[in-house]
């Protein structure tokens, strides 16, 4: 298991940190995207993607390396409690319309 989450901390082509991190910024820019009815974000709302992004990548990593101990129901609430607040409400939207 700790050789599997060492790739984690692997920085090389392919690895999974890169691919988890496009995961988050892709669907958060395309609930933005949904969200304001618009084909291109403007940078301010491209910026709070990639620094929400970037914070949550880290705090995985830190929490399946257990250097966090958080369990999985505290570390969803934070997640959730400190996502930006336009992003949180193009998530809710976008769930009360589906």
């Amino acid at each position: 298991m700790l050789q599997q989450l060492a790739s984690l901390e692997d920085h090389t082509q392919n690895n999974l940190h890169e691919y988890i991190l496009e995961f988050y910024i892709q669907s958060e820019t395309k609930a933005l995207l949904e969200y304001f009815q618009c084909s291109e974000l403007e940078d301010e709302l491209d910026y709070t993607i990639r620094n929400y992004s970037y914070g949550c990548m880290g705090m995985i990593i830190e929490w399946l390396l257990s250097k966090k101990t958080y369990t999985p129901k505290q570390f969803a609430h934070y997640q959730y409690k400190f996502m930006p607040v336009i992003l949180k409400s193009a998530f809710i939207k976008i769930s009360e319309t589906k």
